[in-house]
């Protein structure tokens, strides 16, 4: 059973949240796919100590503006490109930008990017397997 919640943000989070939307997307479902994208961000042993909860608010405001920037901040010692970095790069390439563009995100996010003879290949391969 679903239930209403009622929201109040800052003003200009309504349009930023509106900008991060994808073609059709809710607002609810862009606040859920940042939901589920700090989720997988956090301790996953629960032996973190837990945080006050205006550093929480701080953390999540960091983590939403490199969302809008494209990409999420990646796990060291992850052998592969984790699947935010994945979807993040499928979703700048669907709105356009530029190849270099692209490569500098993923770069800055995970250490290392695709070479850039093999992006476009990829870019395919990684939008087959995201559900963006």
């Amino acid at each position: 059973m679903s239930e209403q919640l009622a929201l109040r943000f800052a003003a200009g989070t309504k349009e930023r949240i509106r900008a991060l939307a994808g073609d059709g997307e809710s607002m609810t479902s862009v606040l859920l796919r940042g939901i589920a994208a700090l989720e997988g961000q956090g301790a996953i042993d629960g032996t973190e100590p837990e945080q006050p909860h205006n550093d929480r608010l701080a953390v999540i405001e960091q983590r939403l503006d490199v969302l809008e920037a494209g990409l999420a901040p990646a796990d060291d010692g992850v052998a592969g490109y984790p699947l935010i970095v994945k979807e993040g790069a499928v979703r700048m390439q669907a709105t356009g930008k530029a190849p270099a563009e692209i490569r500098k995100a993923i770069e800055q996010a995970c250490g290392r990017s695709p070479d850039p003879k093999h992006l476009a290949r990829t870019l395919r391969r990684w939008a087959s397997q995201t559900t963006i």
